[in-house]
């Protein structure tokens, strides 16, 4: 038995076990959660609420900051 024999058997090789109908499923898949992310997208657009509540956020000076309470010096 030669090399080539041992790491190629043509008799395996021409059996087909199908393996196409895995790729098309997770092809599928992929596409259906495509659709779902472009649907949930659409129907929760930016609310105003939302949208003004980042523009508040986004800059440092808009930001609070708390300061713990200290004792008078004396």
């Amino acid at each position: 038995m030669s090399d080539e024999d041992y790491y190629y058997n043509k008799e395996i090789d021409d059996v087909d076990i199908g393996f196409d109908k895995f790729i098309d499923d997770i092809v599928d898949r992929e596409n259906q959660v495509r659709e779902n992310l472009k649907r949930y997208v659409k129907h929760h657009a930016e609310h105003p609420a939302r949208r003004l509540n980042k523009l508040g956020r986004e800059l440092p000076h808009n930001r609070m900051r708390f300061v713990p309470l200290t004792k008078a010096k004396k």
